[in-house]
């Protein structure tokens, strides 16, 4: 055995510190109070505005603390929501992210760089439009400037965090950070959950209904899961001509039912709160925007606002069948079996293999999209329901936790079975 092998347990325990080492320090910033705001200013906010609730969950609450590290992902999350979409009108966005290791790096400083921006102006934003509204003790030029640069700073140093977690850790380190803040808000909403279904109950109910809270969630972490380990096998015969032969190898492409795992969602919450985000920036109430409000959704006074519903669905299963589609284009999979030898047993290379592949693909996107409308749903229907407002362990944020999970195992175990084959060595 190698050298190279010998250090491999004591690289990944390295790996291991840096990323543990820098999430920490990140825990750590995001306690730091921005100076001269009113700390109580988001937390009367939250309750009516789901455009700063799903920034304060993607924050782990540093928006409800207005951390130094308010801003957190945030910038960045926006910042690749923006390019993705733009690929469609700008080519070059479109090929760099097909274009290999190379032009994945080139895209990810692109989007480094806008999410440094727009973090910026996100700053800028919220320190003028709330700072007058009673965010800041004294709204002055100066207390404004401090406040931006404060934000900006946070915000950039979460971005460089991120990508030295990518190129020392393990894994991705912006879906790490992500899934930190996610967790750290975990045990307030689940205090918040308890109180709400034990206020005023018999104790044998209330017993009752924690159980059945935590059957449930359970339970729909499972279906998570479930839907995005789900794919489905096309098999792939590859012609290879040795010694005058023609030998057929057989192989299987993966079709993922989740082919964009919770980007989709993220979208769909993004462009949908936005309205309703610009609007408090200037400290204005449209009615028309509580349609897009799921905090107005499936309750039983102001019903007619549940059509919003439609609005956030459709969005869900358009950004379904865009990202799968960046992902998985049908033609140029076609191409490139075409050119390897590749065909489908019982379909024609070209345009019936292209056509094949559209319809497996688009099946499996849509059935994906509903399963993705189904878990999302779930925080509006207890929102309306219930009447909690705030729950991070449902939604949106279960499929970014077991998502960062499954991805942080496939790791894991891919290098555990190079290691077992000598790869290594």
């Amino acid at each position: 055995m190698s050298k190279t092998s010998w250090n491999k347990p004591k690289e990944k325990k390295k790996q291991i510190g840096v990323t543990i080492l820098i999430l920490m320090i990140m825990v750590l910033l995001g306690q730091i109070p921005t100076p001269g705001v009113n700390r109580n200013f988001f937390l009367m906010m939250l309750p009516k505005n789901p455009g700063i609730s799903i920034y304060n969950m993607f924050s782990g609450n540093a928006m409800e603390k207005v951390s130094v590290l308010m801003l957190s992902v945030t910038p960045y999350i926006t910042a690749s929501i923006i390019l993705q979409l733009m690929g469609v009108v700008i080519p070059e966005l479109y090929e760099m992210q097909k274009d290999g290791a190379t032009g994945q790096k080139q895209f990810k400083r692109i989007t480094t760089i806008t999410g440094i921006l727009l973090g910026m102006m996100q700053a800028l934003c919220y320190a003028v439009g709330y700072g007058r509204q009673g965010m800041l003790i004294s709204y002055t030029w100066y207390w404004i400037l401090l406040v931006t640069v404060i934000w900006t700073l946070g915000g950039a140093v979460t971005i460089f965090a991120g990508e030295i977690i990518s190129e020392k850790g393990m894994g991705n380190g912006i879906s790490f950070i992500l899934l930190l803040n996610i967790l750290t808000s975990y045990p307030s909403d689940i205090r918040i959950l308890m109180e709400h279904l034990t206020k005023g109950r018999k104790v044998p109910v209330a017993v009752l209904l924690v159980i059945g809270s935590i059957f449930f969630i359970l339970l729909l972490f499972a279906f998570v899961i479930l839907i995005q380990e789900t794919e489905r096998k096309v098999m792939v015969r590859y012609s290879n001509v040795m010694h005058g032969k023609v030998k057929g190898d057989r192989s299987g492409l993966s079709i993922k039912l989740l082919t964009g795992s919770v980007t989709p969602v993220i979208f769909a919450s993004t462009v949908l709160s936005l309205p309703s985000l610009i609007a408090s920036l200037f400290g204005k109430e449209y009615k028309v925007l509580s349609f897009l409000n799921s905090y107005h959704w499936f309750q039983k006074d102001g019903w007619y606002y549940s059509f919003g519903v439609i609005i956030y669905m459709l969005l869900i299963v358009g950004f379904s069948f865009y990202y799968t589609d960046l992902v998985l284009n049908p033609k140029e999979i076609a191409n490139n079996m075409k050119m390897k030898g590749g065909t489908i047993p019982g379909i024609r290379p070209g345009r019936p293999t292209e056509d094949y592949l559209r319809e497996k693909i688009n099946k499996a996107t849509l059935l994906g999209a509903f399963a993705l409308i189904i878990v999302a749903l779930v925080p509006c229907i207890l929102s309306g329901v219930l009447g909690i407002n705030k729950l991070a362990f449902a939604g949106t944020s279960i499929i970014i936790t077991s998502g960062v999970i499954l991805e942080m195992y496939e790791k894991l175990r891919a290098e555990r079975q190079m290691n077992k084959m000598g790869i290594f060595r």
